[in-house]
């Protein structure tokens, strides 16, 4: 018994799918704007250096980890450890 060949959307229609999620997008981020100069009082002044797009897809801090990430003193000496080997090893491949 033959299955159905699944139906793909055209260009035409993953092109306006993609027009009306851009324009959610825009909306969602006026609703942002909006709620956070009724943060600050209604005033922009102290959040002017801040864009609300600025932030989306930025790292958190140095290296991609989430801020208040540590690691403790025993897993940074197996760490160590471990990539001295691999160096080792890889030194040691080489001669």
């Amino acid at each position: 018994m033959a299955k159905r060949a699944r139906q793909g959307r055209t260009l035409a229609q993953l092109e306006r799918a993609l027009h009306r999620l851009n324009a959610q997008r825009h909306a969602v981020l006026a609703e942002i704007k909006t709620a956070v100069e009724q943060l600050s009082f209604g005033s922009a002044a102290p959040m002017a250096g801040i864009s609300v797009t600025s932030r989306v897809g930025a790292p958190t801090s140095k290296g991609g980890r989430r801020p208040g990430f540590k690691l403790s003193a025993e897993a940074r000496a197996k760490i160590s450890a471990a990539q001295k080997r691999r160096w080792a090893k890889t030194k040691h491949a080489e001669k």
